[in-house]
């Protein structure tokens, strides 16, 4: 067929060949959940994976991960680490590690993140939920 036959023809016969095709295709439905975020540079009151991905920029996690292995744990900021019961995890931490102000990083410094005032604004304000294992 030359040009001059093909742009004679009807656009209803250019396009049911396109029309055909399309009703050929599977239909595929994508369903995602509600997405929130904190908006906060607060890796605890993140809701979302960001902290994970983001956050491992300016700061070390007591246990890493193997990020492009096999995905399990590994030592960060915590040498060792040993759960004694549901609801307490025991850390061996790494000796030399210092804020960016020199000051020493020690287990008091855990502590104080993941307490209560730290965490949720001051002591009773909300008991920190148990872990799950």
């Amino acid at each position: 067929m030359d040009r001059r036959h093909f742009l004679a023809l009807p656009a209803a016969a250019l396009a049911a060949p396109a029309v055909a095709r399309a009703e050929t295709r599977p239909q595929v439905t994508v369903a995602v959940q509600n997405i929130s975020t904190s908006n906060t540079l607060e890796m605890a009151r993140e809701q979302s994976n960001v902290g994970t991905r983001i956050f491992r920029n300016f700061v070390e996690p007591l246990v890493d991960t193997d990020w492009v292995g096999d995905m399990s744990l590994r030592p960060g900021l915590a040498t060792a680490w040993r759960r004694i019961d549901d609801h307490v995890v025991e850390f061996d931490l790494r000796e030399g590690v210092t804020f960016h102000n020199g000051d020493p990083f020690t287990a008091e410094e855990v502590a104080f993140t993941f307490s209560n005032h730290r965490l949720w604004g001051g002591e009773g304000v909300r008991e920190v939920p148990p872990a799950v294992a």
